[in-house]
């Protein structure tokens, strides 16, 4: 089976992967998780010298109090209540259960991925190569075809006729 492909496809193929990969830990963490109500008790400053400060949200799970800091740009004053979602396994672990809250971080680290992505493929296929992907059984001299399956790459630019 061969594949040929070029900087569009790939790129494609790429930004497909990462953003399945977001969905599914997305995912993952929300169906298995529960929520709970929390509490704005108070702000933390993250360092002496920031100006920076976060909410800190308290919220019981399983009969034990947890405190989690919430993200610097939740607009929440001291005693409103949020949602909160968490997994069972470590409570710990909760964040906000709105948007920005659930997919901020998450897609602020596919960033560093996607930028990976677009300057390797536009660095490395450029617009007249193509990309030949063979994925099957390699044959011998004598025409015998081997147990093992291969796959190979290979990079060509593109002629007229081909």
């Amino acid at each position: 089976m061969k594949f040929q492909l070029n900087s569009h496809k790939v790129f494609f193929i790429g930004m497909g992967i990462i953003f399945l990969f977001l969905l599914l830990n997305r995912f993952q963490f929300y169906f298995g998780s529960k929520t709970a109500v929390g509490k704005v008790v108070a702000y933390s400053k993250s360092t002496e010298l920031s100006r920076v400060s976060y909410p800190v949200i308290r919220f019981e799970a399983n009969g034990i109090q947890y405190r989690v800091k919430g993200l610097k740009d939740l607009n929440v004053y001291i005693n409103d209540y949020v949602e909160m979602i968490y997994q069972p396994s470590d409570p710990s672990g909760a964040v906000v259960n709105s948007f920005y809250g659930f997919w901020s971080y998450p897609i602020l680290f596919c960033l560093i991925p996607f930028m990976l992505w677009v300057s390797f493929v536009y660095a490395y296929i450029m617009p007249r190569d193509k990309l030949f992907i063979t994925v099957g059984k390699s044959e011998d001299e004598d025409g015998h075809e081997s147990k093992f399956k291969f796959v190979s790459l290979s990079k060509r630019i593109e002629t007229k006729g081909k």
